[in-house]
């Protein structure tokens, strides 16, 4: 079977997956709008037409690049599937990207197909769903148990990540996964934090008067160009600070932003590089927003948060059922919203297919809320592939200023 992609929309989706991941890719799930590895591989509309041609019932979901995939898995999800194809729609397991795959059914598929947005997807299928909530599929018959070590490797096992090729050159194909994990856990605990491997992600705080030339010149300084980039601080600067990053060959870049500005802040990010928005509205209504800020502009905002999604949804069909951008508005959890946290949370992503829930920083913790520490993996992952920076003015003006910030998204 050969199916043409004349529109470029296989492509697009891609695409626009891969930024949805770009912070999550070792990770067999956790991408925004909870995007998993399977959706890197996944389309929907192609893979429809494809079951109708072979008449097949169900389809194992494999990504060009996963050279190291366990068939001893992909028979654990294809098996339970086949115990009962009436009533499981999708089969999985927990492995590390690159070393399972998930079983869907024809008939989800086929749905997926017929609709557009962020909700079509694997993630969409085993996330949360404010109309339809329901128990975490990994807890269910639908996800076979297997190895901690699968489940717990840190470092995706595919061919598009040059760490796992060098780790894994020479190794035989068919090296028991065990093994693979085993041999990637082990590079993943000891190796020492000296920019020797390739950053993944960083994070640039910046302010109004930053200017591109800055950002330019940080990243053309770092050993590694990170593929994903989020920007915190920006104001009216963010498109320039963006298409920067973008021309020393960022493949993906997040402006985290207030959106002061409105619509018109809105519509001058939608045509910059920047793919991923994310904004702190920080309350979900007006006189909380000013409670907090001592603004009364959160209707603006809001008018601007709402343009961004309904322009990132149009363009959906280009994209394969996915936005042009990905729209990710922000609430910190602390004790004056703690009772909207949860609306907050159900209509944006309801509406926007995306929404977070930070932490609150140690000067917002109080007697009802702290945040709670990092798992010991996450913690390590961004000590070894993350790095931040500090360009805002006034601390680059302070020769002993601490440059390095806390390490985050």
């Amino acid at each position: 079977i050969h199916l043409c992609d004349e529109q470029g929309t296989m492509a697009e989706r891609t695409r626009r997956v891969r930024d949805a991941r770009a912070w999550s890719r070792h990770a067999w799930r956790g991408g925004i709008a909870n995007l998993t590895t399977f959706d890197e591989a996944y389309q929907p509309a192609h893979a429809a037409a494809a079951m109708k041609i072979a008449n097949a019932d169900a389809a194992a979901i494999v990504g060009a690049g996963w050279c190291w995939m366990d068939p001893t898995l992909v028979d654990a999800a294809a098996m339970r599937y086949l115990e009962r194809p009436d009533a499981y729609g999708i089969t999985f397991t927990q492995a590390a990207p690159g070393l399972g795959t998930c079983i869907l059914a024809r008939r989800v598929i086929e749905e997926a197909a017929a609709v557009m947005g962020s909700h079509a997807s694997i993630g969409g299928l085993l996330g949360y769903v404010p109309v339809a909530p329901q128990a975490d599929p990994i807890t269910k018959p639908v996800c076979p148990a297997i190895d901690a070590l699968l489940r717990d490797c840190p470092m995706r096992c595919t061919a598009d990540e040059a760490s796992t090729r060098a780790l894994l050159e020479g190794v035989p194909q068919d090296t028991p996964s065990l093994e693979i994990a085993r041999r990637i856990a082990d590079w993943f605990n000891n190796a020492p934090r000296d920019g020797a491997h390739a950053v993944q992600t960083a994070q640039l705080r910046v302010d109004d008067s930053t200017p591109p030339q800055a950002v330019a010149q940080w990243l053309r300084g770092l050993l590694h160009l990170p593929r994903a980039l989020t920007l915190v601080g920006a104001g009216s600067n963010a498109p320039l600070l963006a298409d920067a990053a973008h021309a020393c060959g960022v493949q993906t870049i997040h402006v985290r932003t207030r959106l002061l500005g409105g619509e018109a802040e809105a519509r001058e990010l939608l045509e910059s590089r920047a793919k991923v928005i994310s904004i702190d509205l920080l309350a979900d209504d007006a006189p909380t927003y000013e409670l907090l800020t001592g603004r009364n502009d959160y209707e603006s905002i809001r008018s601007g948060v709402e343009l961004l999604v309904h322009a990132a949804r149009r363009d959906e069909p280009a994209g394969g059922g996915m936005p042009s951008h990905w729209i990710v508005p922000r609430i910190t959890r602390r004790d004056a919203v703690l009772e909207q946290i949860e609306r907050f949370y159900d209509r944006w992503l309801l509406f926007a297919g995306a929404c977070v829930i930070d932490p609150p920083p140690g000067s917002l913790a109080g007697p009802r809320i702290e945040a709670l520490p990092l798992p010991r993996l996450a913690r390590r992952r961004l000590e070894l592939l993350h790095t931040a920076h500090d360009l805002r003015q006034d601390v680059m003006a302070e020769p002993h200023a601490a440059r390095v910030m806390e390490a985050g998204a």
